[in-house]
């Protein structure tokens, strides 16, 4: 079981996660909570890991209005909740 360290997003955004492909799920579900005003991370798990991403964010700037347009020019891989 080999793990790697993977880090995704902007600078601004930037996560690390520690990902085992053994066990990755060919379509991983994700909740993102606090999402704020940059999702580059959150795409990039949907580029990267064909994943299906959940937005959380109870505040009025978040990056939601965007969300929605990424939704409708691309792909439905990601769903807000406000």
């Amino acid at each position: 079981q080999e793990q790697e360290l993977v880090i995704l997003g902007s600078n601004y955004g930037k996560w690390s996660i520690c990902v085992c492909r053994d066990h990755l799920p060919s379509k991983p579900f994700v909740i993102s909570a606090g999402v704020g005003e940059d999702i580059s991370f959150d795409v990039e798990l949907i580029s990267k890991f064909n994943a299906l991403v959940l937005l959380l964010d109870p505040v009025e700037r978040a990056i939601f209005s965007k969300c929605f347009c990424y939704i409708s020019l691309n792909t439905s891989h990601i769903l807000c909740v406000h």
